[in-house]
């Protein structure tokens, strides 16, 4: 039996284990097969603890999904050299997913959350973690370029860190209504801390702020795809 694992990088946010909990159920209702959370820092369990656990169990082979949307440092380097130690430490075989990415299916979540919530007439503003890797930057710079032509409305990616860093402050100088839209599978503190200066930054201009939640349990079928082609390509 093959087992899915969902890997996140984790947070000290107390809300956040729940919401990757979540994501998981809604995965194993969609997969059929068991599923398991693990996260990288902050939280438990470890990819190792759920490692030990699934061959106490029995099982011989599990596909790790890593829940991060760009390719920086977490995806090229603590990802595969977490994987790479738990494998060996544990005998359990690991297959790497692709992680979720910034491809159209992601696009379409996206989407269907700004129908959902975002008031009509309002920016777009695709809020991200961001990198000091150029290339994580401009996957998420393309993804909001996808974004505003499915949706036919102005989108701006902002970024909370990095080379290409920028503010919600300045998206809503240029527009008065504006909807903060997270790249984010969970909360976390620079989600928190963007989410609680809405109040300051509407005082301070004018603007009207909506936000939406992280995406949690909505990204249930960009996981099932990465782990479907996964499980495809090892049959």
């Amino acid at each position: 039996m093959t087992a899915l694992i969902l890997l996140s990088h984790g947070s000290r946010n107390p809300k956040a284990a729940a919401t990757v909990r979540e994501l998981r159920q809604a995965v194993a209702e969609r997969m059929g097969m068991p599923c398991f959370e693990a996260h990288l820092d902050f939280s438990a369990p470890d990819l190792g603890a759920v490692a030990r656990r699934l061959v106490a169990e029995g099982i011989e082979d599990a596909v790790v999904v890593p829940l991060l949307f760009s390719s920086a440092y977490h995806h090229k380097v603590d990802v595969p050299r977490e994987v790479a130690a738990t494998q060996s430490a544990t005998g359990l075989r690991l297959v790497l997913a692709d992680a979720l990415g910034t491809d159209l299916l992601v696009a379409r979540v996206l989407a269907e959350k700004v129908a959902a919530e975002a008031p009509a007439g309002s920016h777009i503003a695709l809020y991200s973690v961001g990198s000091s890797d150029e290339a994580a930057n401009e996957q998420v710079m393309g993804l909001a370029r996808t974004l505003a032509t499915t949706l036919g409305r102005g989108v701006t990616s902002v970024q909370a860190t990095g080379a290409n860093k920028s503010s919600l402050l300045e998206v809503t100088i240029m527009h008065p209504r504006v909807h903060v839209l997270p790249l984010f599978v969970t909360h976390g503190l620079l989600l928190d801390a963007a989410t609680s200066s809405i109040s300051k930054i509407q005082d301070a201009t004018g603007s009207v702020i909506t936000h939406s939640a992280p995406l949690g349990a909505a990204l249930a079928p960009v996981v099932g795809r990465r782990a479907a082609a996964m499980l495809c390509a090892s049959c």
